[in-house]
């Protein structure tokens, strides 16, 4: 019985994960190819007061052009997979939420070099902080908690870079890459990491 109960819990947090790639992508083809102007979905930055208040919805999920759309689907991918390897995929749509909102907050109360920001790259970044946090807590070998810690050091490390950069353009995704979307959400995803320890102690 314990068996089965474990396959159904196992089928049950594939499935939320599957339904957070599914439900994430669609809103990010949708806001980012079915709008007259893209501009209207993306966040003001710098201009909280300013911003429409579906702004603060549609800016994690609006890009600028299909390769963007498609980095940040492929790196949302990868996070499913290594949620599901460690058995987290009930806390991936909360924090891919929470780490986009962190973002968009950041973003908002700042200068930041730009002018309008869009895309899933500051909710990654905080996906990406927190698992690398769960594998460091609730790695079972050495080898993976390893894994964990050189993850978050070079999570901290790349930050920490292109905090030091101005905002560029990069080419073969041409957009400006915006470093404090990246910082602001790290930020909220090791934030969401040490409360989600915290409630399940």
């Amino acid at each position: 019985m314990g068996g089965l109960n474990g396959l159904d819990d196992a089928r049950w947090r594939n499935s939320v994960i599957a339904a957070t790639v599914c439900v994430a992508g669609l809103l990010c083809v949708l806001f980012s190819s079915c709008q007259p102007n893209v501009q209207s979905g993306l966040l003001q930055t710098g201009q909280w007061r300013q911003a429409s208040p579906w702004q603060w919805w549609t800016a994690s999920w609006t890009h600028l052009n299909a390769r963007h759309l498609l980095a940040n689907l492929l790196g949302l991918l990868v996070c499913a997979w290594v949620a599901a390897r460690f058995r987290q995929g009930l806390w991936l749509p909360g924090v891919l939420s929470g780490s986009g909102v962190a973002t968009l907050l950041g973003l908002a109360h700042g200068p930041v070099g730009v002018a309008y920001y869009g895309g899933l790259s500051g909710a990654l970044y905080g996906v990406y902080a927190w698992l690398a946090l769960v594998l460091i807590q609730e790695a079972t070998q050495r080898r993976q908690r390893l894994i964990g810690l050189l993850l978050l050091i070079g999570e901290l490390a790349k930050v920490g870079w292109d905090w030091l950069q101005p905002a560029q353009g990069t080419g073969w995704l041409q957009i400006v890459v915006v470093p404090a979307a990246h910082l602001w959400g790290m930020v909220g995803g090791l934030s969401l990491a040490v409360l989600i320890y915290l409630l399940r102690r």
